[in-house]
């Protein structure tokens, strides 16, 4: 789901695939979305730092 219309990602793009219509909501997920990797080291102390940095980013950028 994160990566959106998976057939348009680089390492995807020359696999043979069925395709059954044109994709429309995997390919809004691909425009519309950001996605924040995760794994399971985060703890709360990094899952803090990262939502303090995303704050101040769009702090600045509203």
């Amino acid at each position: 789901m994160f990566a959106g219309n998976i057939l348009k990602q680089p390492g995807y793009r020359n696999i043979e695939a069925r395709v059954i219509g044109d994709l429309p909501v995997a390919n809004k997920v691909m425009t519309d979305t950001f996605f924040v990797g995760v794994y399971p080291g985060l703890d709360e102390e990094k899952i803090d730092y990262m939502v303090s940095i995303f704050g101040e980013f769009f702090n600045k950028h509203q």
